[in-house]
């Protein structure tokens, strides 16, 4: 993860306490269960509201703006200890239309925080030449945002999606994250779900374990997977687990409301079934084949 300087909201000549947790809290990884909310939305605002469990909350970017642009701040809508993960993992399309400017802009108004960025597509793309050409979007992406964060003295760290589904995308990516330093990582596994083929987990499996190979990550976070059998099956390196479908199905008061306590009783099962392989043997490079 990568970074900078200031706190969010409005600039100030002093931190306090609770900005300055939040100031440590962005440099640390995410680990455990994440949750992942949609705002505006009273049923998640008030879920927050003095919420002592939630540390580390994931919105999309566009559900940010939307935020912004109706309150100027996400403090209307987070505790002081709350620490925004925002995600650009969004439509391919919307990607396409975000320009460099709307970025800059989110970024200045959110910080402190942690930023997942995205752009170009190699998912749903089966020719290899296109694929290259998503991962080489991205990396331009990766190192324009690492520079602007540094120059423009940001508090804000980069959380970098690992792109990519083979060993050699992979391999694509190693010398620009070694040069930017970047030892934890992100894993988008929404394309993983649904469709004629349901839950492809074996598949998912296979994609983070040539990640693991070829880059050898401290830590990852799956965004989009809290189902309980899923989080048993994934490679110890999995630190982190995003969602927001389970959790709705299980914390819903049954009127457009989240509880506390459900999601007090419930959030502890599910770290325990994302740490139950952690006694097994770390996966290191070359444990695997390429494929």
């Amino acid at each position: 993860m990568s970074s900078s300087s200031k706190a969010r909201g409005p600039s100030r000549d002093q931190q306090t306490l609770g900005e300055a947790v939040v100031s440590q809290r962005i440099k640390q990884f995410p680990r455990g269960i994440i949750l992942r909310i949609e705002i505006p939305h009273d049923g998640f605002e008030d879920f927050l509201k003095g919420n002592m469990l939630i540390t580390y909350v994931m919105v999309n970017f566009c559900d940010v703006v939307e935020v912004l642009d109706e309150y100027g701040t996400l403090d209307a809508v987070l505790e002081p200890w709350q620490v925004p993960i925002v995600t650009a993992t969004e439509k391919d399309e919307i990607l396409r239309n975000r320009t460099r400017a709307q970025i800059r802009r989110i970024l200045k108004q959110i910080q402190p925080a942690i930023y997942i960025p995205d752009t170009g597509t190699v998912y749903r793309e089966d020719d290899g030449a296109k694929q290259l050409g998503g991962i080489r979007e991205y990396k331009i992406r990766l190192k324009w945002l690492n520079q602007e964060i540094a120059e423009q003295g940001w508090e804000i760290e980069l959380l970098p999606l690992a792109k990519g589904m083979k060993q050699w995308h992979f391999e694509e990516y190693v010398d620009l994250f070694h040069r930017l330093g970047f030892t934890n990582f992100a894993f988008y596994t929404r394309q993983y779900c649904g469709g004629s083929t349901g839950n492809q987990i074996n598949d998912l499996i296979d994609h983070i374990n040539n990640l693991i190979t070829v880059i050898d990550p401290d830590n990852v976070l799956a965004i989009a997977r809290h189902g309980e059998t899923h989080l048993r099956k994934l490679p110890p390196r999995v630190t982190g687990a995003s969602g927001l479908t389970q959790f709705i199905k299980s914390c819903s008061d049954g009127n457009g409301s989240f509880s506390q306590d459900m999601f007090a009783e419930w959030r502890p099962r599910r770290e325990e079934a994302l740490f139950a392989n952690h006694g097994h043997k770390q996966p290191k490079l070359n444990d695997y084949k390429s494929c």
